[in-house]
């Protein structure tokens, strides 16, 4: 069964990357803010741009932020709280990135980039939980942009390998629960 979780997740990092491509991107890019930022502001002043769409959106923290235009080091015209996120101020210095890398960390179900940043190694004790809480849906719509048209019907070709995948999650990780209890 490990093959076939392993060729699951390689199959959805596959995904993951062309769609990044598909869409204009070049897959996993980061950058880093220049400068604090408040919940409002507009124009977002990072180190650089490079690598990024010239209109799409990334991520710092939790919060999406969707932008429509891009110079050397700025993302313009930036609506903040993108996708239902919240607005949030952040410090000079945070870790901004694509939202293709933001796809692995949904798919991972907590934030790769700044969990270390942020909390140190015990932020990992969560890991289990997050992923489970907060990536289930994710990981069984197989939600790429590539999907789309008529290749959309790919996505329900998928979802049913997703369910089952998930399911075994579930029954492993309780498997593995109740082991630790009768010990």
């Amino acid at each position: 069964m490990s093959k076939l979780i392993a060729s699951y997740m390689l199959l959805f990092l596959i995904f993951a990357y062309f769609s990044s491509i598909a869409e204009g991107g070049g897959g996993i890019v980061t950058t880093t803010l220049n400068e604090d930022l408040t919940a409002t502001d507009t124009t977002i002043t990072v180190i650089s741009t490079e690598g990024f769409l010239e209109a799409a959106s990334f991520i710092v923290g939790d919060e999406e932020i969707a932008y429509t235009a891009t110079a050397a080091t700025e993302f313009q015209n930036c609506s903040r709280g993108h996708r239902g996120t919240d607005a949030e101020a952040h410090d000079d210095g945070r870790l901004v990135y694509s939202q293709t890398t933001g796809v692995l960390n949904r798919a991972l179900g907590f934030n790769v980039m700044s969990t270390g940043e942020d909390f140190g190694t015990l932020a990992v004790v969560g890991i289990a939980f997050n992923f489970f809480a907060k990536s289930i849906g994710y990981l069984v719509t197989f939600n790429f942009g590539i999907l789309g048209g008529q290749l959309v019907y790919l996505r329900y070709l998928f979802m049913a390998p997703a369910v089952g995948f998930v399911v075994y999650l579930g029954f492993m990780a309780m498997t593995t629960a109740f082991g630790i209890l009768r010990r």
